[in-house]
């Protein structure tokens, strides 16, 4: 105690709601507030991290940084496998898929008509082109509305190649 001021009693008064005398230093305080027990800060929080951990590009999907890895579909070549993978470094690729003999989708009816073909080839990465170096297979990564115009699929992120296919 500080002082007989504990000891004293104070006519009249029987009870106090706060007694300092009776309180160590650190039980006299107030709880300290963290900003942690704040349900709405923890909520913003949560909420930046999970906008920031979302992947604007396909690439999310397969666990990498580079936006041509993925699995795509081809308009051209519908229920045939498109699979592009890009080297830890990002500057080279391997593509394995499928496609039928006939040249068109990679349906049943299609794959017992024409017999189904398994492809691979790779090639090289510059930003945000791709290209075999076959001079068929050239394109740029094209986000979604990106182009002015009525594109075919311009509406979804994906490979735009030099034929004006666009895988996604």
């Amino acid at each position: 105690r500080e002082s007989a001021i504990c000891d004293a009693v104070i006519p009249g008064q029987h009870s106090r709601q706060h007694d300092p005398c009776k309180q160590s230093f650190f039980e006299a305080r107030p709880p300290v507030s963290s900003s942690w027990s704040n349900p709405v800060i923890v909520a913003a929080i949560l909420t930046s991290l999970a906008i920031l951990s979302t992947a604007p590009s396909p690439a999310a999907a397969i666990g990498t940084t580079n936006i041509f890895t993925n699995d795509y579909s081809d308009q051209a070549h519908p229920m045939c496998k498109r699979r592009i993978v890009a080297s830890a470094d990002g500057k080279t690729f391997d593509y394995h898929g499928t496609a039928t003999e006939g040249g068109g989708g990679c349906s049943k009816e299609e794959i017992k008509k024409f017999g189904i073909i398994h492809e691979s080839f790779n090639g090289n990465i510059f930003l945000e082109s791709i290209s075999a170096g076959d001079g068929i297979h050239e394109g740029v990564w094209e986000r979604a509305n990106s182009l002015a115009t009525h594109a075919e699929q311009n509406d979804v992120d994906g490979i735009r190649w030099n034929d004006g296919s666009k895988w996604t």
